[in-house]
């Protein structure tokens, strides 16, 4: 799935000044699925919490519900479906992976054209990215991942389309 590539492509590349082999990605992104699952496959069943943001937690099997539920399965199934290769993973394998790692994930998402930023500049053509999130426990905030939400269009079309898409990014200076 791509958000364990870009979280796995964003992993690797925090660690090392070269970009690693798509090989290694790849390799690195089933692992990071399979940690993901596990974290929330243990939860469900010994009921632990995962920090969200911030202090806010929530209980693994409460997320895992819900996110199960949004897809009309049972929650076994929901988890079941996450471990395959081709299943794409979001907000719960986002926590997860957080927790896991022990790393904060920060969420990103383009801001329009038109949308003011936080300085009430008018964004003009260039591209601007906001925070929605930061995902694990604030004391993992060191070395943060940072994933853009968009849009398999982006950056040609982002700001009339639904997110469906993960992209790593890899800041200049931390956000």
């Amino acid at each position: 799935g791509i958000l364990f590539d870009q979280t796995a492509l964003n992993n690797n590349e925090s660690e090392t000044s070269t970009h690693p082999l798509m090989f290694n990605v790849i390799e690195y992104a089933s692992t990071l699925r399979i940690q993901a699952v596990d974290t929330l496959e243990n939860g469900f069943k010994s009921d632990s919490t995962l920090v969200m943001q911030n202090d806010e937690s929530i209980s693994t099997s409460s997320l895992v519900n819900k996110a199960a539920m949004e897809y009309g399965i049972s929650s076994e199934k929901y988890l079941s479906k996450m471990r395959q290769a081709n299943v794409w993973g979001g907000g719960p394998e986002i926590v997860a992976l957080a927790n896991s790692t022990q790393r904060q994930i920060v969420l990103l998402e383009p801001i329009s054209e038109d949308q003011e930023i936080d300085t009430g500049a008018v964004c003009g053509k260039s591209i601007y990215l906001k925070i929605i999130a930061r995902f694990g426990p604030p004391s993992t905030s060191d070395n943060p991942i940072y994933i853009l939400s968009t849009n398999r269009r982006f950056p040609k079309e982002y700001s009339t389309k639904k997110a469906d898409h993960f992209l790593a990014v890899f800041p200049l200076r931390p956000l």
